[in-house]
């Protein structure tokens, strides 16, 4: 991308990345949410962005599964007994001799699930109350934290200096997220007094 910038938005000659989704579902988000306040559809883009993002660790859980279809993310070799065989010549570089290999679409997979059940057990119970960002902030630090730890296992990695960039996002979804709760907690936590 250093030479042609513009390679980042052709996303005809591949997929688009995860985090780059999040960024233009959050902006098509927004637009959307800024003509809902304005035509007093929503009483806030902060309720509005609560309920968008209950959603994406379940398509983000469903989507993965592409992955396995077309022989892609997965991690390191492996002897588990859950780890997928990954045809020759979907194979990277250096692990030709290689047939099993940890399913790493299989582990997001779960683990969206899993985040998108919690969300939405806290919504059920309001624990959390929509528009104060929190499952926003739960969201960030919950999956964040997810792709952090896979990152360790996955083979094919961009890297700025030696650290995978995905690791870097991460960090700062983690903290962005933590902000997120721990601003709101704060916020209740004035009015209650």
């Amino acid at each position: 991308y250093g030479q042609n910038l513009w390679q980042i938005v052709a996303v005809w000659n591949g997929g688009l990345g995860i985090f780059g989704a999040l960024v233009g579902g959050f902006l098509g988000l927004a637009s959307y949410g800024y003509f809902c306040v304005k035509n007093d559809r929503f009483k806030t883009l902060r309720g509005l962005t609560d309920i968008g993002i209950l959603g994406v660790p379940l398509a983000q859980s469903i989507g993965r599964w592409g992955n396995f279809v077309n022989e892609e993310l997965y991690g390191y070799p492996t002897d588990l007994p859950w780890a997928i065989y990954i045809h020759p010549e979907s194979r990277l570089p250096g692990f030709e001799e290689i047939e099993r290999y940890h399913p790493l679409f299989l582990y997001e997979s779960l683990l969206s699930l899993l985040l998108f059940v919690i969300l939405i057990e806290l919504l059920r119970r309001k624990i959390f109350r929509l528009g104060e960002l929190k499952f926003l902030g739960l969201y960030l630090a919950g999956y964040g934290l997810i792709r952090f730890l896979l990152e360790f296992l996955r083979l094919e990695k961009w890297q700025i200096n030696g650290i995978a960039t995905a690791q870097i996002v991460s960090v700062g979804m983690i903290l962005l997220g933590l902000f997120l709760l721990l601003r709101s907690i704060t916020k209740r936590n004035k009015n209650d007094a």
